[in-house]
């Protein structure tokens, strides 16, 4: 059941919370705490998935060309 769980977590969120924390070190922000890094990973994931669906016409444009 607990990787049920887990499965159905990492759906909702391509970007994980681990990578929001060392992109926020990497650019001099610390200390992220655990829960604000979960949230930060879930609306990157969400506004990535919005862009690519935005690209993705342009793209089938392109390449019939």
């Amino acid at each position: 059941m607990a990787d049920k769980e887990h499965k159905e977590q990492k759906i909702g969120s391509q970007i994980s919370a681990e990578t929001i924390k060392v992109i926020s070190e990497s650019v001099g922000i610390g200390g992220i705490p655990d829960d604000a890094a979960g949230v930060l990973a879930e609306d990157s994931s969400y506004r990535l998935k919005q862009i690519v669906q935005v690209c993705l016409p342009c793209l089938s444009v392109y390449h019939a060309l």
